[in-house]
């Protein structure tokens, strides 16, 4: 066998491992990027799982014959549903507790929460979803109101608030016994958004208008 048979033959077979070689490593990289892809499917997967878990607020409403217990037992449920308490507000009037509440919630669980809430044996529950709320050049306003008790004071006042196209976001009313005043005294704390150039002094005059005895008292937050 000559020496340029033997040289063929050895190249030859450098070939065979070089392509062998170039064939390994072709499979190797198809496979990483194959796992790659998978990878990057599973990761997708994953964030779409997280949004379907994305909390989301619920509103809950309720009225029922007062009992000791049931802010317990109400809350009991949420914290067992993975709910987050964000905020209530809650009464007795004439013998009954009454109240709102706002919890986030998973959007999957919010039809189990309405569904066991709603077994609930002394209460009467409404649940309703959350909605955002637009965000504008708004400012928050606090207003205390006082003055003798009359009929209608409440109608008269939140429809002055109507007619500046106020929106009340939050308005509490009672009344106190005041003897040096006469008889009951109301008082009321209402807050309002208005426009950030909003005549405050305007609507002062008109509120305290609703009567004589009236004191009103209007503070930015």
């Amino acid at each position: 066998m000559t020496k340029k048979t033997l040289y063929f033959q050895s190249t030859q077979h450098n070939l065979y491992f070089v392509t062998l070689l170039l064939n390994n490593t072709l499979h190797l990289i198809k496979n990483v990027l194959g796992c790659l892809r998978k990878h990057r499917a599973l990761h997708t997967l994953t964030l779409l799982q997280k949004c379907d878990t994305l909390m989301k607020p619920i509103i809950i409403t309720l009225v029922g014959i007062d009992k000791p217990g049931l802010i317990s037992d109400i809350a009991k449920t949420v914290y067992d549903m993975g709910g987050n308490w964000l905020g209530s507000n809650f009464s007795h009037m004439a013998g009954h507790f009454a109240g709102f509440l706002q919890v986030d919630l998973p959007l999957e669980k919010h039809s189990v929460l309405i569904e066991r809430l709603s077994e609930h044996p002394d209460l009467k529950i409404h649940l309703l979803p959350g909605l955002t709320e637009p965000q504008g050049e708004q400012q928050s306003v606090h207003i205390d109101i006082m003055g003798n008790d009359k009929t209608g004071i409440v109608q008269e006042l939140t429809q002055i608030l109507s007619q500046f196209n106020l929106n009340i976001v939050k308005f509490d009313s009672f009344l106190e016994s005041a003897p040096n005043w006469g008889g009951a005294l109301f008082k009321a704390k209402a807050t309002i958004t208005v426009a950030v150039d909003f005549d405050l002094d305007t609507l002062r005059e008109r509120l305290e208008g609703v009567a004589n005895d009236l004191m009103v008292d209007i503070e930015i937050q």
